[in-house]
């Protein structure tokens, strides 16, 4: 293999992975996207008898790097050089489980070896989760989102199934192109050819299309069954840029109580605005004296309705009180206070429902163990409003009403996280309210991105889910993870629609991420191993010895 191929194959696999990810139809690339990584990872394990991590990290990076830039190059439109440290970062995190798997595989054999590309990398995306620098954007089994039908099963397995799915089919791939490089098949006629085709396809081609069949079967035959209601979605469509600015706030408020009026029936149960959309600051000891909560309480007076919004607010501290971590001193005051992106219900009843976002985005509403290094607060990516670190709640919140339903109100960022989300409905929630703001970035990928996510959690939870977005895309979607109804980006509007009550728990809100938990502990052990086979010569991996010859020569797998 020469060294313009050795180049060439890691951003053919970005570029896989990319023509794979939403919002383009080919989701099916990603089934082939790894295999150009795993053949140069195999020509570096044949090459070099000893491990060869070093000259095998520049072309693992490129992929990553390449994959990384290319799905979210819409990060840029924020941030050129917060993005392009977040992408080098990531990109680097995502080394780390796939040298990992070289090491093993020339320590162990390729058997252990392979079976630990699968794990380690399904533990890293796990551990990616449940960090402060989290960014699960590109968890692979977030490719289907924009094809519900096809990954039904989700509700057993979360996404990590989907990981999984890509994974074994790469595997099996590199396997066939490998075995097929060493030893070609001799065809001498067309029908001999469709035979050794066919002999040789046959076993991905079944790993492909069985989960698909199932799915299938599953979309077909499943029905909502449950109480309706009806909710009212506002699409205020306001600069998220200038939404913070106090000369506005009074102008865009009205704007959205306007349409909020204009457009509610008397069918009404729930009226969704967006993500901060009450942008000036409240403070929590006194929401009721704030004038935008009395309008809400009068528009909602004497009806059924009920109003969720995203509001920013405050907690103030007295000097008596011992400080949080996320404290910090605010304003020519001196106050001391917590800073929440939060989410509120306001209903007829005299208490306001209160709901901190728990999952901040990284670099933008959280710097990453700022809580012991609090001058990294300066390098916050400016969004608008406080440049200070959020604080955030530890337990995930609903909102209950009288008439007996209970929703999740779930914050942006928050969407895009199975195993998180499954929180509130264990927490009783019958319906999931997504309430965002998509402009940041633009009319780009990363809205449509972030919309497609949502309908996995759908099928996970099997909830229905309402979406508000400031900008777009505000819609309704199904317990399927069919968007039924949505608005167009970059418009002021409401979307008026119906939601179908459910009470029944999934296999993968009552267990969790099963797969990823059980790959962390073989991570685990194989890590263990590794680190005494390096300190060992005799060392018995799981019972077997370690091979003689240089591993990496093996033909198989």
């Amino acid at each position: 293999m020469n060294k313009a191929l050795l180049f060439i194959l890691p951003i053919i696999g970005g570029l896989l992975s990319f023509l794979a990810w939403q919002p383009t139809p080919l989701f099916f690339l990603i089934f082939i996207a790894w295999c150009p990584l795993l053949l140069i990872e195999d020509y570096f394990s044949n090459k070099y008898k000893s491990t060869a991590k070093l000259k095998l990290l520049p072309f693992t990076f490129l992929f990553f790097f390449s994959w990384n830039t290319l799905v979210t190059y819409w990060l840029f439109y924020a941030s050129v050089i917060g993005t392009l440290c977040a992408v080098v970062a990531n990109s680097l995190l995502m080394c780390l489980p796939f040298l990992l798997f070289h090491q093993s595989k020339k320590k162990f054999g390729p058997p252990i070896g392979y079976v630990s590309f699968i794990i380690f990398w399904l533990s890293f995306e796990y551990l990616h989760q449940n960090w402060e620098l989290s960014w699960s954007w590109l968890n692979l089994g977030n490719v289907f989102s924009n094809f519900p039908a096809f990954i039904q099963w989700y509700e057993y397995t979360g996404s990590a199934g989907g990981t999984l799915w890509i994974l074994l089919v790469n595997l099996l791939l590199f396997s066939i192109i490998k075995k097929t490089a060493i030893n070609p098949p001799n065809i001498t006629n067309f029908i001999q050819m469709i035979k050794t085709f066919a002999s040789i396809i046959w076993q991905p081609v079944l790993l492909l299309f069985l989960p698909i069949v199932f799915s299938l079967f599953i979309y077909n035959t499943y029905s909502e069954e449950g109480e309706k209601i009806e909710a009212l979605l506002i699409q205020p469509n306001i600069d998220p840029y200038q939404k913070f600015n106090s000369d506005l706030i009074n102008q865009n408020t009205t704007h959205l109580l306007n349409l909020s009026k204009n457009n509610l029936t008397k069918n009404t149960d729930y009226i969704l605005w967006p993500e901060t959309a009450i942008p000036q600051y409240l403070y929590l000891n006194k929401l009721e004296t704030y004038s935008i909560i009395n309008n809400i309480k009068q528009l909602i007076n004497n009806t059924k309705t009920n109003l969720i919004t995203g509001a920013a607010t405050l907690y103030k501290y007295s000097q008596e009180e011992q400080k949080s971590a996320t404290s910090k001193e605010l304003g020519m005051k001196g106050e001391i206070v917590d800073i929440y992106n939060s989410a509120l219900q306001i209903t007829d009843a005299e208490q306001i429902q209160i709901y901190h976002k728990s999952k901040l985005v990284p670099g933008a509403e959280n710097m990453p163990f700022s809580n012991y290094f609090h001058f990294l607060d300066e390098f916050l990516v400016d969004l608008g409003g406080i440049k200070k670190s959020l604080a955030s709640q530890t337990e995930r919140g609903v909102f209950a009403v009288n008439d007996g339903f209970t929703v999740a109100p779930i914050i942006c960022y928050e969407s895009i996280y199975g195993a998180y989300v499954t929180e509130y409905v264990k927490k009783g929630a019958n319906f999931l309210f997504i309430i965002t703001n998509d402009a940041w970035w633009g009319n780009s990928a990363g809205h449509k991105q972030h919309l497609s996510y949502a309908s996995l959690r759908a099928i996970e939870t099997r909830r229905s889910i309402a979406r508000s977005a400031n900008t777009g895309i505000s819609c309704f979607i199904n317990q399927r993870g069919d968007i039924v109804a949505a608005t167009k980006y970059d418009t002021s509007t409401t979307l008026l629609g119906s939601l179908t009550s459910n009470d029944k728990i999934t296999l993968f809100v009552k267990y969790g991420d099963v797969i990823s938990r059980i790959s962390l502990a073989i991570s685990l052990l194989i890590f263990f191993n590794l680190i005494v086979s390096n300190l060992t010569n005799d060392f018995k991996m799981l019972g077997s010895k370690r091979a003689s010859a240089p591993l990496g020569n093996s033909a198989s797998m």
